[in-house]
């Protein structure tokens, strides 16, 4: 009877256990794969974008554009992306799996790829990254490179993730701003227009990340890629992150949408103000 009893607590416990490991693998396994440094980059990397899109509009005044771009700072939160990120990983997490995935990512396979994943992140890196890409070398590239360049978007899910993210952002940047939900047609018509040249661009942007990884290397971690527990763990971080970044997209557009309002009222009384008549002057004193 003891030891049924014993049996009955012990499974009793195991999905508590289980969600916190859970938790604990995905939070080490992002961060071991470099999905944590990833993610503390996309918000800047939004903001640098609607930034540099204003700076094109000449509607707008010097102080009206730094408005936009603090409203921006304000509500784009890395911490909160990661958090949403996290949180859906861990809630379809298997343990076992996850753990399996932490060892490998772990090797120093994956770590050297890794390192080369990251170079871009940084200004110098992106830079030599650009200048590969436009240099003979990277138009140059044998068959048997490119297909293992191909074989890696493909497996990696690379192109569905970037793909994602666009179309999560956007449709979230102008949910946010008051338009209406798009329909589920409107929705496969932006893929569309995001596909179209997200595969090629994809595939020019690995050949110049991997330039310094040898065929034996890529060949090795096209195979880690393809197995069963490393390819969920793409899929699930591929969408958690297009979601939390359509999150971050809707909550930076309903600010914007305010501030916009803001700004045109603004305008609207500096107009009235300015085209009102002018007020009879007093009369002189007696």
């Amino acid at each position: 009877m003891r030891k049924f009893l014993f049996l009955l607590l012990f499974l009793s416990s195991i999905p508590v256990f289980a969600q916190g490991d859970c938790a604990k693998l995905t939070h080490d396994a992002l961060e071991a794969y470099g999905g944590l440094e990833s993610m503390k980059n996309y918000p800047a990397q939004l903001q640098a974008q609607l930034s540099a899109q204003i700076g094109h509009d000449t509607s707008m005044s010097q102080s009206e554009k730094a408005r936009f771009s603090e409203t921006l700072m304000k509500n784009i939160s890395a911490d909160r992306l990661i958090k949403n990120v996290e949180a859906a990983m861990t809630a379809s997490c298997k343990p076992a799996d996850m753990e399996k995935v932490l060892t490998e990512i772990k090797t120093p396979l994956v770590q050297k790829m890794r390192v080369l994943e990251a170079a871009p992140n940084t200004s110098e890196g992106a830079e030599k990254l650009r200048q590969y890409m436009e240099s003979p070398a990277a138009k140059n590239v044998t068959p048997a490179r490119k297909k293992l360049i191909d074989d890696m978007v493909t497996v990696s899910n690379s192109t569905e993730a970037l793909v994602d993210t666009i179309v999560e952002t956007s449709r979230g940047m102008l949910e946010g701003m008051g338009a209406p939900a798009a329909t589920p047609e409107q929705i496969a018509e932006m893929r569309k227009r995001v596909s179209e040249r997200a595969d090629e661009q994809m595939k020019e942007t690995m050949l110049a990340v991997y330039r310094d990884a040898t065929d034996a290397d890529l060949e090795k971690y096209v195979a880690i890629q393809k197995e069963p527990a490393f390819r969920d763990f793409n899929i699930s971080f591929r969408k958690a992150v297009a979601n939390g970044m359509g999150t971050e997209a809707r909550t930076t557009g309903a600010a914007l949408k305010v501030l916009l309002e803001q700004i045109s009222a603004e305008r609207k009384k500096a107009e009235e103000q300015k085209t009102a008549p002018a007020e009879p002057a007093a009369p002189p004193p007696k």
